[in-house]
């Protein structure tokens, strides 16, 4: 059943992916080529998370039509459909507000807070799990959480195959402690929900065919927020510093960027700009401006940024799935992850990338 799902969403994904490259999108939901932001070299399809919904909704069909009708899939799947459809319009328009988009998360969250109970009871810190006793506590603290992690996710997307291999770590992780326990429900949507990427990923990685868009961000980070609360709620051994573990490369590039901006560059937390970890990995290891080398050479430059952030999000997942019920041990990997990241963005920042990151001594010298 497990490999049927799998290669379900899989097959589905990976066609409608090439269906949308071959059609070029018919001029809807492409990404243009310049922006402070944009690190490709040709205009793309950002239309990848339609896909991504396709193959794990076709599974959810498949398992209907064996017997396994588990009514709270459906409501999973009613539940991301408002974040969802929000990031699939901002993809066509590229104009709707924060505000609107945080309205839209707010609903989704609402949703699978009071018909699954997907909220968060205890963060395992006694004052903060004795406020979360109350239900309008419990649900803002829910709507942080949910909200912040989905936007995370686009925010580390915009490099050839980031986001989706990040989101692929975390979301096996999570797969891995649900099969300790047999929780057939979180396997069944974890399993969808990897075939699915890993369908996109053949086109995404390393060529960039294909791009994620807001849509399948939003749709990857509201799926994995969901499971993470579920495991934790279903499962009391599970620490919640687990997904907070797997999470946190994504969960702190969003905090710190927040603060950065708002803070040092005296600007509003909202304004896009091009120093996040990653975009600086891509400028100051990997060297040169994207517009001064052909294309080829480029895009190897762009997915090669990507590698450098898995090996980062590796840090964390590794310990996580190891200590995955010890909250003290997670909490400090936690820390030290925090502390490395400060110290390997201080170091890029000011020109002076430890020697082990880069590529091209030559040039550094």
């Amino acid at each position: 059943m497990t490999i049927t799902l799998f290669i379900i969403a899989f097959v589905i994904s990976a066609i409608l992916s090439l269906v949308f490259i071959k059609l070029g999108a018919r001029g809807l939901f492409l990404d243009e080529a310049k922006g402070v932001q944009k690190h490709h070299h040709k205009i793309t399809p950002r239309i990848g998370g339609i896909a991504i919904f396709m193959g794990i909704f076709c599974g959810g069909l498949y398992l209907l039509g064996k017997g396994f009708a588990q009514i709270n899939f459906w409501l999973v799947i009613v539940g991301l459909l408002p974040i969802f459809c929000g990031g699939v319009i901002e993809d066509y328009t590229r104009k709707t507000s924060p505000i609107f988009r945080l309205l839209l998360a707010l609903i989704s969250t609402a949703i699978v807070f009071f018909v699954l109970d997907v909220q968060l009871r205890s963060v395992r810190i006694p004052w903060i799990d004795i406020a979360l006793t109350y239900t309008l506590v419990s649900f803002l603290f829910t709507l942080f959480a949910v909200s912040g992690l989905t936007n995370s996710i686009n925010i580390i997307d915009g490099y050839n195959g980031l986001s989706g291999m990040v989101s692929l770590f975390i979301l096996s992780a999570l797969l891995c402690i649900a099969l300790k326990f047999h929780d057939f429900f979180l396997i069944n949507i974890c399993v969808l929900s990897i075939g699915a990427i890993v369908g996109f990923l053949i086109w995404n990685y390393p060529h960039g065919l294909i791009f994620l868009g807001d849509s399948g961000a939003y749709l990857i980070g509201f799926v994995i927020a969901t499971i993470s609360i579920m495991l934790v709620n279903n499962h009391s051994e599970v620490s919640p510093w687990f997904p907070l573990l797997l999470c946190i490369y994504p969960v702190w590039e969003t905090v710190f960027s927040m603060f950065r901006r708002k803070f040092i560059q005296k600007k509003s937390m909202m304004d896009a700009d091009a120093l996040h970890l990653h975009t600086l990995i891509y400028k100051r290891i990997l060297r040169g401006n994207a517009y001064e080398c052909d294309v080829t050479q480029a895009t190897l430059r762009n997915s090669m940024t990507s590698v450098y952030s898995w090996m980062l999000c590796l840090l964390t997942i590794i310990p996580a799935v190891v200590f995955w019920n010890q909250t003290l041990i997670l909490g400090l990997f936690a820390l030290l992850f925090i502390c490395f990241y400060l110290w390997l963005y201080s170091r890029i920042i000011k020109f002076k990338t430890p020697r082990f990151l880069i590529i091209n001594r030559d040039r550094e010298k």
